[in-house]
């Protein structure tokens, strides 16, 4: 227990040693961190966002000229259609009316005629929802006897899945610099406070301490950084989550487990950089 509390309380102060680069590497575990966490809450609401998005495209199908009476039959054969979740039957008298609602009815009174067909509206499930997948529908529901054109919005489609997919790649490039950052602070700081303890070092050496014994309060200081920063970050997101979720519901409300887990690699990841940076920079010095 004596040993144990002995490197505990050496790893703090090996960290207080390092100075500004400590806290630096503590920022920059606590930006890491946040991302993270951020980029999880974000990629979860933009998924929301797409699946909401994704429940307003539909496709309608228009029948040839005079073929109205062939709407149910048409619709019962894309019914059975796989991802297909609803139908609405427009016939000629309704597509007139919603002509007329939206742009006014001088058309027909021009013609004196009603020149619009009878349609389907086709809605998928969101989920299965692709641009791909409307192209292949498109073109095999365009085969079907009696049905004249199809239409949908394929080329909004496929730029919010191109928007969806930069998001995402922007997020996860902006992690991976910072936490190549967070990598460089924390070696720098390691072999800042190992070069700081330069007595230290000298004195656990003579007085017949291992290398194991020199390096652990090193490597503390390593687990120490990625602990505080990793907390710090996480609990800043979790703050502005729960502020989001009660204010605006832009957000669920937080969730412990994830942020947890997230704070439990940033101490791994810097206790594993710290293991290997303190070996090399301890042999030089109890060499010298």
């Amino acid at each position: 227990m004596k040993r144990s509390g002995f490197f505990i309380s050496e790893g703090s102060k090996v960290f207080k040693r390092a100075g500004l680069a400590g806290w630096l590497a503590i920022l920059a575990f606590a930006v890491f961190t946040g991302l993270i966490s951020l980029a999880i809450i974000s990629q979860d609401l933009l998924e929301q966002s797409k699946n909401q998005l994704l429940t307003m495209f539909e496709m309608e199908v228009f029948l040839e000229p005079g073929q109205e009476g062939q709407l149910n039959s048409v619709s019962e054969t894309i019914k059975t259609r796989h991802y297909v979740t609803d139908i609405e039957l427009i016939s000629p008298e309704k597509a007139a009316k919603r002509f007329s609602a939206e742009f006014g009815d001088e058309l027909f009174v021009l013609l004196e005629e009603n020149p619009l067909p009878a349609s389907i509206i086709v809605r998928y499930d969101s989920e299965a929802i692709t641009p791909e997948l409307f192209e292949t529908e498109a073109e095999e529901i365009g085969k079907l006897q009696y049905v004249d054109d199809i239409a949908y919005e394929g080329q909004l489609l496929t730029r919010l899945e191109d928007l969806t997919s930069l998001i995402v790649s922007r997020l996860r490039l902006i992690i991976a610099i910072v936490g190549i950052i967070s990598l460089f602070l924390t070696i720098v700081t390691v072999r800042v406070s190992i070069r700081n303890s330069r007595s230290w070092v000298r004195a656990v050496s003579q007085l017949g301490g291992s290398a194991s014994d020199i390096r652990t309060p090193f490597v503390l200081s390593g687990v120490y950084m990625g602990l505080f920063g990793g907390l710090l970050g996480s609990m800043l997101i979790v703050i502005l989550q729960y502020f989001l979720a009660v204010s605006n519901q832009l957000a669920p409300i937080p969730e412990l487990l994830p942020h947890a887990v997230v704070v439990g690699i940033t101490t791994i990841l810097s206790m594993i950089i710290a293991s290997f940076t303190a070996p090399g920079v301890i042999a030089r010095l109890r060499s010298a």
